[in-house]
């Protein structure tokens, strides 16, 4: 994964705009928290950063990461919000977050076996199905 981010940061670099923000933001960056085989946990990184400044995404996805720390899913999802909200997660990121990982608990999907538009097509559908109930 490091070599394809390498070639990617070589090739923006190209561009002064770019360059300047891969040379100010490009080591801060944890790609390995987005391309985890724990989807829950990717996915949960990625509602942390929707709608907060870069700087404090980092600051919050490292106590996340910090408040995890050994955690079962099963402890996850029966955290309080207000344990989340502790670390700067907003209410309502802590319901779709332990949502995350209820889904993922609660579903035997291979997501691995599948190609974008099956895995596109599955939680749409699950998600209706969800909706429903």
């Amino acid at each position: 994964m490091k070599s394809i981010i390498k070639l990617a940061y070589n090739h923006l670099s190209n561009d002064v705009v770019m360059s300047y923000l891969i040379d100010k933001f490009g080591d801060k960056i944890n790609w390995g928290n987005r391309y985890n085989s724990n989807y829950a946990l990717s996915i949960a990184n990625l509602i942390i950063e929707q709608q907060i400044s870069f700087k404090a995404a980092i600051t919050v996805k490292k106590r996340f990461a910090k408040i995890l720390d050994k955690k079962s899913e099963l402890e996850i999802m029966n955290m309080s919000n207000s344990d989340l909200q502790s670390i700067g997660i907003s209410f309502r990121k802590a319901e779709y977050i332990k949502n995350v990982f209820y889904f993922f608990k609660s579903k035997t999907i291979d997501f691995d076996k599948m190609s974008n538009k099956e895995v596109m097509i599955c939680l749409l559908y699950t998600s209706d199905a969800a909706d429903d109930t």
